[in-house]
């Protein structure tokens, strides 16, 4: 994975993973809209995994798609992220997508280190994670709000998010 810092306030960040395409992180707090500012996190993990799959769309176009298409309420819940991608994408090539109410650490390192990309909520607040394998610092990044952190799958899954509108997790294969 390369990670490339970039001189762009909303997308500061590209990411070229070993397998899928290139995508850039979204600083939601950068964005004019104040849904996209204070509940846009599982539009942000929407948006990133739109362009990891090849299909670019912009932060936008998606809220706007969403708003139409998808049950929204406080947020976006992650269930109805997963409905937008197989409706959008549902032919990506290679590319599976599956969606999982509770995740065990085991489903959860195996496709991270398959090459995975991952949407993961967690608690304390709900919040939308997109994960993925760093080969380079063998680590997990969480790349959340513009940035990337390290974590572990021991800690997320103390995180994971056990309320019934917004739990769950998406798996993404490149």
């Amino acid at each position: 994975m390369v990670i490339t810092k970039r001189n762009k306030k909303k997308y500061p960040l590209k990411i070229t993973p070993k397998y899928g395409k290139p995508f850039y992180v979204p600083d939601q707090r950068k964005f004019k809209s104040d849904f996209v500012q204070h509940h846009g996190c599982s539009l942000a993990g929407f948006y990133i995994a739109m362009r990891f799959l090849g299909k670019p769309k912009t932060m936008s176009w998606l809220l706007k798609w969403s708003k139409k298409h998808l049950k929204i309420e406080s947020k976006i819940p992650i269930s109805q992220v997963y409905k937008g991608l197989k409706k959008i994408a549902p032919k990506s090539k290679r590319a599976g997508i599956t969606f999982r109410r509770k995740v065990t650490a085991q489903e959860l390192r195996t496709a991270l280190a398959r090459g995975y990309l991952v949407l993961y909520e967690t608690k304390d607040p709900i919040h939308t994670n997109p994960l993925m394998w760093d080969d380079t610092k063998c680590c997990v990044r969480n790349f959340s709000h513009g940035g990337k952190e390290k974590t572990t799958v021991e800690l997320l899954i103390k995180k994971q998010c056990g309320n019934d509108t917004y739990r769950g997790c998406v798996f993404i294969r490149p």
